[in-house]
């Protein structure tokens, strides 16, 4: 099992780190659509078993490309999931309109994160 989580919020990575190495889970830190794309690559053959974690207000993040990236790696994901803080509620709006995964407050993901990562 691998976790893949697009964020550059450091206190939430350490966060979702430290989860993952709790778990026994292989963590892959992605702050831009370049390493996005990388791990795609560089794991197309083996990706059945990767959640995708993704910070909605990262700066980085672009609604098209993810969108995109899911797309042609939806049946490799065993599990996406979608986050920004509660107050947000256009961008987690906006984010449900995708269809891309689960969208939940940063807050509900903040609580969830250590089953989040155990599949």
């Amino acid at each position: 099992m691998k976790v893949v989580h697009f964020s550059n919020d450091l206190m939430m990575v350490s966060t979702v780190r430290s989860a993952a190495v709790a778990a026994g889970v292989e963590f892959i830190l992605v702050g831009n659509h370049e390493q996005l794309n990388a791990i795609g690559i560089a794991h197309s053959q083996q990706v059945a078993d990767v959640q995708l974690f993704v910070d909605l207000q990262d700066k980085q993040l672009l609604a098209e490309q993810l969108c995109l990236w899911v797309e042609t790696h939806r049946a490799d994901l065993s599990r996406i999931v979608l986050y920004a803080q509660h107050v947000n509620e256009e961008t987690l709006s906006s984010a449900r309109a995708w269809g891309v995964g689960d969208v939940i407050t940063r807050g509900q993901f903040f609580r969830q994160v250590g089953t989040l990562v155990r599949g």
